[in-house]
């Protein structure tokens, strides 16, 4: 049994690019959770993942989210702003105009500190504060980059099909327990954290206007296509997950 991001497995499960997290796909932690567990996105990781012999349990969804050196009001802003990324979601911030690129971990603060980037992310505010990154970056932008099942538990089936009856149920609500638990600690803790940033750092939170989220969104979806390109499984779970936000209203 081990802890995994389903980034690490595109290759070998269609769905896993989805689960990583879309950009600008949900707008709350509570439609991400309800889309894996509830309208069975988490099914179709999970049959993926049985081929290969593996049961695969999302950890807790929660989101991605930016803290800049310079506020970021609209999509024009984000022209040639420097960032610190990695995965998709460079690509992403790339593709709306930003000039992103990775850089390891140890990098992230001394490159803000010095101006060779101007924002960063980090998780969302839980990150950005234990890497101090508050202290050089005064702004916090809302909505999040994504929101996504990006912590997930991969365990052998056969060891847990060793296990007796009562103790593979017991196992199998520990691991459901444990995502909503999670989930809802997360997000607590984000808020509380985010509340701290403000009155002790002095942190801006800037939450972009409808209008120009709206037109993020429709640059997003041209990558979210591409997700399809994998096959017949992450075609049904594009689509799937369309259908579900323009049941929210948010396409």
């Amino acid at each position: 049994m081990g802890t995994i991001s389903p980034a690490y497995v595109r290759d070998q499960i269609e769905v896993a690019g989805i689960a990583a997290g879309l950009p600008f796909a949900f707008k709350n932690v509570w439609e991400a959770a309800y889309f894996h567990k509830w309208y069975g996105f988490e099914k179709m990781i999970q049959a993926e993942a049985a081929k290969y012999g593996v049961f695969y349990s999302t950890d807790k969804v929660y989101p991605t989210e930016l803290v800049l050196k310079k506020p970021v009001r609209s999509l024009a802003d984000f022209k040639g702003i420097k960032i610190r990324s990695s995965g998709v979601l460079q690509i992403f911030l790339t593709n709306i105009g930003a000039a992103a690129s990775y850089l390891p971990g140890g990098e992230v603060y001394p490159s803000l500190a010095s101006g060779v980037i101007d924002g960063a992310h980090w998780g969302a505010a839980q990150g950005a504060y234990s890497m101090k990154l508050y202290d050089v970056c005064k702004y916090h932008l809302l909505p999040g980059l994504n929101i996504a099942g990006t912590d997930a538990w991969v365990v052998n089936q056969k060891a847990i099909d060793k296990l007796p009856a009562d103790i593979q149920a017991t196992f199998y609500n520990a691991l459901e327990e444990q995502f909503w638990k999670r989930t809802n600690q997360y997000i607590y803790l984000e808020a509380i954290t985010l509340a701290k940033a403000v009155k002790e750092k002095n942190v801006e939170v800037i939450s972009l206007p409808p209008e120009e989220q709206k037109k993020i969104t429709e640059i997003a979806m041209q990558m979210w296509d591409k997700e399809a390109e994998k096959g017949p499984e992450a075609a049904k779970a594009l689509q799937m997950l369309k259908d579900y936000l323009k049941s929210l209203g948010h396409l």
